[in-house]
């Protein structure tokens, strides 16, 4: 009933929110993320605009998970989640906004996701770079990134090498 009449909104069985204007605090996307679907953590362009290596603002928020993928919509944003596999289930961590926490990728693994789930082949890496107008890139950690390559694998590991290029020739490791 408290649903039908708007005291209540349902985001999935279960798991229920209070209608914003009531709210004392906003809901930080990735504890609401992580919420929904457990395990899971925020990784793809979402994570990639938190750390501001995209310059776009991203609307949908990108889960992974090992479990099912699945689509929500709540209070006019997208909450999506993509299947991985248990072995690929690493590389993020806690953040926490107002005393909400949520797990969201370390730059590093949401590139590789990204390189993952974009299906990105070694021809068109530097094209796909330039469509995704990478920047900030001096945040990565250059051995974590190729550390994590190498436990995903060969094609992996050469794209970051290729990043690792691309960010060499636009600059970005000069200010270290």
């Amino acid at each position: 009933r408290w649903v039908r009449v708007g005291r209540l909104i349902k985001v999935r069985r279960g798991l229920y929110l209070i209608p914003e204007m009531f709210r004392k605090r906003p809901i930080f996307w990735g504890y609401l993320a992580q919420r929904i679907v457990s395990p899971s953590y925020v990784s793809l362009e979402k994570a990639l605009e938190f750390y501001g290596i995209i310059p776009e603002r991203v609307s949908e928020i990108t889960s992974l998970t090992t479990r099912r993928p699945v689509r929500y919509e709540v209070e006019g944003r997208a909450y999506s989640y993509r299947h991985i596999s248990v072995r690929l289930f690493w590389g993020y961590e806690v953040f926490e906004q107002d005393g909400q926490k949520g797990f969201i990728a370390l730059p590093e693994k949401a590139l590789l996701d990204l390189f993952y789930f974009s299906h990105v082949d070694k021809k068109r890496a530097f094209d796909f770079f330039e469509e995704m107008r990478f920047d900030n890139l001096q945040i990565l950690n250059k051995e974590r990134l190729l550390h994590f390559a190498s436990m995903w694998g060969e094609k992996q590991l050469y794209l970051a090498e290729a990043l690792l290029e691309y960010a060499d020739k636009a600059g970005e490791w000069e200010s270290l």
